[in-house]
């Protein structure tokens, strides 16, 4: 079956390559070397409307759906990952206001967000593919009620947009009752410079150099009741819909990292000689760019079904896993490929592919929780799956 884009979804698709190949290409070498990360680009990216794609006009958002912010994170990063990858750290961030936010929380925050004037960031302490005590005490945040207040203290060792994010959205595991021992998923609003939030040294990292990752530790910090998103199993299932928003978007990054290499590979055999003809001529350089070709459609049509699954609100979880998985592994196979056709070449910072092959390597830590991932797709092939309130 080929799955056919809308013609809006087309449109847009039109639209962003040609606002990334003006304005992100230019200085996307230069923002990797430096490993610095552009704000006004997530600014500009709003004012176009697209760091609320999915959400709907009323919300402040695009109201595009998954599909056309798949196509669109495809789109950006064929010409710069950090900044897809910086879009898709937004985007799941918002998902929580949007989700369990109030009205006003609506008005003040989450239109903001969409419009790219607030930045968003997000605690998900679910990094061991499993939801619970485990899960919260390895690597999150708990928290108490007192007087009036929550105190919330824990740490997350990789945030995407760390340092930078206006809004930080925290989901934590809080006790509750006389003796605490019973304990639910909430998640909240914290604002950036907030007593108590720490922001820690930013990782000097392989790939996706651009967006500013590092970790979030909270001490004692104490939130009004009026920034609660919301608590119980709404919240704890609006982590895991973030996680598969990010899976999804994840996917769609590898998709266009992939696409572009495979480009770039295409169009330097076409004029390369060697013994007298093209390398695209040599059967072996051929049948690389042929395999090339079928993994990227493959990954493609993946994500799309995904995307379309959860337009029609439908559960696209193992679907999400599914694309993330495949979609990550081709990014890898097809980057290094890429660098292979090039020959020498490839490795040399002149040209693009090896950034494109960096990029691909860290697409895991972008992406996040690779056990809960590899458990769904486990599960599709009769696996227990771990994920467990």
């Amino acid at each position: 079956m080929h799955f056919r884009l809308e013609e809006e979804q087309e449109m847009t698709r039109s639209v962003v390559r040609e606002w990334a190949d003006q304005e992100l290409e230019p200085g996307a070498t230069e923002r990797d070397e430096a490993a610095r990360f552009d704000r006004r680009l997530l600014e500009r990216l709003g004012a176009l409307g697209l760091a609320g794609i999915p959400w709907p006009e009323n919300a402040g958002g695009a109201g595009g759906g998954y599909v056309a912010f798949a196509v669109v994170i495809e789109e950006l990063s064929r010409v710069c990952a950090s900044t897809a990858a910086s879009l898709i750290a937004h985007t799941r961030s918002s998902y929580p206001v949007f989700r369990l936010g109030n009205r006003q929380q609506h008005e003040t925050v989450l239109k903001a967000m969409a419009g790219g004037r607030l930045l968003g960031a997000c605690l998900l302490p679910l990094e061991t593919g499993r939801i619970g005590e485990a899960a919260a005490e390895a690597a999150g945040v708990a928290g108490v009620l007192e007087d009036e207040a929550y105190v919330l203290s824990g740490k997350s060792p990789y945030v995407d947009l760390a340092g930078e994010a206006d809004v930080v959205v925290v989901f934590a595991r809080l006790n509750l009752g006389k003796n605490r021992r019973r304990k639910e998923w909430s998640a909240f609003l914290l604002d950036k410079g907030a007593e108590g939030l720490q922001i820690g040294e930013l990782q000097s990292k392989l790939g996706l150099r651009g967006v500013p990752t590092g970790s979030v530790r909270l001490t004692d910090c104490r939130i009004p009741k009026s920034r609660l998103l919301g608590h119980g199993a709404a919240a704890y299932e609006c982590a895991l819909t973030a996680i598969d928003i990010g899976w999804l978007g994840s996917a769609a990054l590898a998709v266009g990292l992939a696409q572009r290499a495979m480009e770039e590979a295409t169009a330097y055999a076409k004029q390369r000689t060697q013994f007298g003809k093209p390398i695209s001529q040599h059967q072996a350089v051929l049948f690389k760019l042929a395999d090339m070709a079928v993994q990227v459609e493959a990954a493609r049509l993946l994500v799309y079904q995904a995307a379309w699954l959860a337009d029609a609100g439908l559960p696209f979880r193992r679907e999400a896993a599914l694309a993330g998985s495949y979609a990550g592994r081709t990014a890898e196979s097809v980057t290094l490929e890429a660098v292979q056709v090039f020959g020498g070449y490839g490795y040399m910072r002149e040209y693009k592919v090896e950034r494109y092959m960096r990029d691909a390597k860290c697409l895991a830590a972008a992406a996040g929780t690779g056990a809960m991932r590899q458990a769904l797709v486990n599960s599709s092939l009769g696996s227990p799956n771990t994920v467990e309130p």
